[in-house]
């Protein structure tokens, strides 16, 4: 069975922005981050509005740039790990509603898309249905370091249709060392996750063969993960996000070979 999106929500279901169905070579969209962090209900309007351009009554701002998408996330503030306390605490989700609301009344442009960001290494499918039906029409996945969660998660998301309702954009790392691995699982909150413990042992490993030797290995483990995601149906993009002087020089060496997808 495949989920449809609510019909009580129209918005929700119309065909996205040029903002969100394509970019041009040389193109340079302005994606602002909205968290929600400690900020009440009436907080995190202000700064939707901001971040578009306009003031609470939907009035063009004079200064600043406008985004042409809003990436709405609930932000890691310490205290939002609290036990119980995120639940009294607005969410991603509640900034989505906000924003497709705030787009529907007319108050944030027509044209400004809504984006968020699932984690599939330990959350189930139906939380993206959550985001999809409360307005995310560009989805930003946490990276598939662990490729079995990945595919499992992914798999269902296609056989629900999920990703005929919005646009599914796979972040991607490009993994450098074991310390780096182990950053991104604990990002990604999968460090206990099954799988987790065997990889980062393989990296470790491979990185005690030598320098040169684990060059290599970062180079075909990374590439070989960019392919594995290219070569999935309902994949709208990657999010390249290289944050070492490593991960950087080979993100230029596979964009120089053709591995990253550009557009044409």
């Amino acid at each position: 069975m495949h989920w449809r999106p609510k019909a009580a929500a129209p918005a929700r279901t119309r065909e996205l922005p040029p903002s969100a169905q394509q970019s041009h070579a040389g193109d340079r969209w302005q994606v602002t981050t909205v968290a929600a962090q400690l900020r009440s209900r009436d907080q995190i309007e202000r700064e939707l509005c901001r971040a578009a351009g306009r003031d609470v009554q939907g009035t063009p701002l004079a200064t600043g740039q406008a985004a042409d998408a809003l990436l709405l996330l609930s932000g890691g503030h310490p205290v939002r790990r609290v036990p119980g306390l995120a639940r009294l605490l607005p969410s991603s989700l509640d900034s989505l509603r906000m924003a497709a609301r705030l787009r529907g009344e007319g108050v944030l442009p027509a044209e400004v898309s809504l984006w968020a960001v699932e984690n599939p290494l330990v959350n189930q499918p139906s939380r993206l249905v959550h985001k999809i039906e409360a307005g995310a029409q560009v989805v930003i996945t946490q990276p598939p370091l662990l490729w079995g969660r990945f595919d499992q998660w992914i798999q269902e998301v296609h056989r629900q249709g999920l990703h005929k309702h919005t646009r599914l954009v796979i972040g991607m790392p490009i993994i450098s060392s074991t310390g780096n691995l182990d950053f991104w699982l604990r990002l990604c909150n999968a460090r206990g996750q099954p799988g987790a413990a065997d990889l980062l042992q393989h990296f470790g490993s491979k990185e005690a063969e030598g320098r040169v030797q684990f060059w290599a290995f970062c180079r075909q483990w990374n590439r070989r993960l960019v392919e594995q995601v290219c070569e999935m149906p309902g994949v709208a993009g990657l999010h390249i996000m290289p944050l070492t002087k490593t991960a950087r020089q080979i993100t230029l060496e596979f964009l120089q070979e053709d591995v990253l997808p550009t557009n044409q």
